[in-house]
């Protein structure tokens, strides 16, 4: 299999601390990497370390000659410096940072990218912090893109991508307490290279012929917690909060990260996934790096999350929604705002007004099925939703967040809303609590039954497109995105976003979920410049000081 390797290291970034083991970080990378048999002229390595700038265009200009090598098939970029975690989405801090507001990688956008670089096999691993921005200076940072910007390909790659910490959480490097000098450990890369040099032998994976053995994406990604939880303890540290996160969409029967040879004389036999055929560069042929996307789940329920934190909110959501009553409702259309009060509203293309404290009612037409809804709340904020005719949206404050909006259909004669059924509303509050707490809900799950489920219920909610449009794009399967398209009305901006659709009939004109705000300009015009920053929050919010530029943009792009 031909392969290519990126490693960058940064040790300094802005005023943050400098950290001592990005260099032991990239060195154990590289050995990894050369025992893999990649040769140097695929291997490149980007680091402070040295004392030279780490610059995205650097790493932009080393990604995108091996991807113009077109015999590629796996490219891995590994990663180690500070990180962090704004809308949803990781920004890894390059040297110059955060002055510079474009020397970050933007990760989200980065693999968007990935997937239509016609490598099969693209794998990211980030040693890394998720945290959220230290100031509103860091806060500002958007990051440039390391991927080329190439048309569509019929097939696109598989994107897995390993974490050293959950969403909100740091990567920590340990001092070595045997050690009298100052000695660190990159913990989560230890453990990392030390499986995919064959370290664990629980991890290896033998070929049906016995000819080698493999490391493969879905078993390591199951074990690194437990993995990782072990080596901290054992050096004596008392850090217990790392949790190691991953995103695996390549076929788990066929892709592979290393591989070891049981012997020259049996690894020339092949396997039976794999050809003996020779590459431009030299490296053995595998037929097995296109494999197919998304993983081996045949189930038609929706996996639910087990973090204890996301099922006692998820519980807790789907009692109150069990409970809610509105009240009578006269328009066509309404919103209901949980956790704050309704201190005004404005709609761009229908007439609406407050009917209650947290009532808000909006009179569309089959002419004009939606629009866009600017609450000003008492919490000190301001969103934009879209009210559709003939539901009820409920917009959910709670900690200084939005955390979700859902919706419901209008009973007959509009005086409330219908029943749901129960199990829906459990599964659903289940699916926004998980997306809230950076869950992967979706993992085991097959692409294709996502898109059921939703022809199942989305006429009733059409937000689960906004939540199922993401989960396919982790899956790899942007081309289903297209088919969470509502029967009826405008699509939703996120919709259009993730599935990278020229779409201008959208609603409303921005990102509902704050992770969709790393995509922007990838496949539409850029709207950060023109768009107040939004806050820290799950669902797009902003400032109520933002309130009139909203009023003002709103008037704006109601009329595309």
């Amino acid at each position: 299999m031909t392969r290519a390797a990126v490693l960058i290291g940064v040790h300094k970034a802005g005023d943050l601390p400098e950290l001592e083991a990005v260099g032991q970080g990239i060195d154990h990378m590289h050995d990894w990497v050369k025992k893999q048999g990649i040769p140097d002229r695929l291997i490149r390595i980007i680091s402070d370390t040295t004392g030279n700038a780490v610059r995205c265009s650097a790493i932009t200009a080393a990604v995108t000659s091996f991807v113009n090598r077109r015999s590629l098939e796996q490219i891995i970029i590994y990663f180690c410096g500070h990180g962090i975690y704004r809308s949803q989405s990781e920004y890894w801090l390059l040297s110059e940072a955060p002055d510079n507001p474009n020397e970050a990688v933007n990760v989200a956008a980065s693999i968007a990218l990935a997937e239509q670089c016609r490598v099969p096999h693209v794998v990211l691993i980030s040693d890394a912090c998720r945290t959220a921005p230290a100031s509103i200076q860091y806060d500002r940072v958007h990051g440039g893109l390391i991927f080329p910007n190439r048309p569509p390909s019929g097939t696109p790659a598989s994107a897995d991508v390993f974490y050293s910490s959950g969403l909100g959480d740091s990567s920590f490097e340990i001092r070595d307490p045997k050690v009298a000098s100052r000695a660190y450990h990159a913990v989560y890369t230890e453990v990392m290279a030390k499986a995919l040099k064959g370290g664990y032998p629980e991890l290896l994976e033998a070929a049906r012929d016995g000819s080698a053995e493999y490391v493969r994406p879905y078993p390591l990604k199951d074990a690194l917690p437990e993995l990782l939880s072990k080596h901290i303890r054992a050096l004596g540290a008392t850090l217990t909060d790392q949790t190691p996160d991953s995103t695996v969409t390549s076929n788990q029967l066929i892709a592979w990260l290393s591989r070891f040879p049981k012997s020259p004389a049996s690894s020339s036999l092949g396997l039976a996934a794999e050809s003996d055929d020779r590459g431009a560069d030299g490296e053995s042929g595998d037929s097995g790096s296109t494999a197919a996307n998304g993983g081996s789940g045949e189930s038609d329920e929706i996996p639910l999350p087990v973090d204890r934190v996301a099922a006692a909110a998820a519980a807790a959501a789907a009692r109150l929604e069990r409970s809610r009553n509105p009240g009578a409702i006269d328009a066509p259309a309404a919103v209901h705002v949980q956790g704050a009060v309704v201190k005004a509203v404005y709609s761009g293309r229908a007439q609406a007004g407050r009917l209650t404290d947290h009532l808000v009612q909006v009179w569309l037409t089959d002419s004009t099925p939606d629009s866009s809804v600017l609450l000003h709340l008492d919490s000190g904020h301001c969103a934009v939703v879209p009210a559709l005719l003939g539901r009820l949206a409920t917009v959910t404050i709670e900690d200084n967040q939005l955390v979700d909006v859902s919706y419901a259909p209008l009973a007959p004669g509009n005086s409330s809303r219908k029943q749901l059924d129960p199990i829906y509303v459990k599964v659903r509050a289940r699916i926004a609590a998980a997306s809230r707490y950076g869950i992967s809900w979706w993992n085991g799950a097959a692409p294709e039954n996502l898109v059921d489920i939703f022809y199942k219920c989305g006429e009733s909610d059409p937000s689960l497109a906004v939540y199922f449009s993401h989960a396919l794009a982790s899956l790899g399967r942007r081309d289903l995105v297209r088919k969470l398209q509502p029967r009826n009305g405008r699509m939703l901006y996120d919709v259009m976003l993730v599935g990278n659709f020229n779409e201008r009939k959208v609603v409303p004109f921005l990102p509902l979920l704050s992770r969709g705000w790393a995509l922007l300009g990838l496949s539409e015009p850029d709207i950060r410049l023109s768009t107040p920053i939004p806050r820290n929050s799950h669902w797009t919010l902003f400032a109520d000081a933002d309130l009139l530029r909203l009023r003002e943009l709103l008037d704006e792009m109601e009329g595309m």
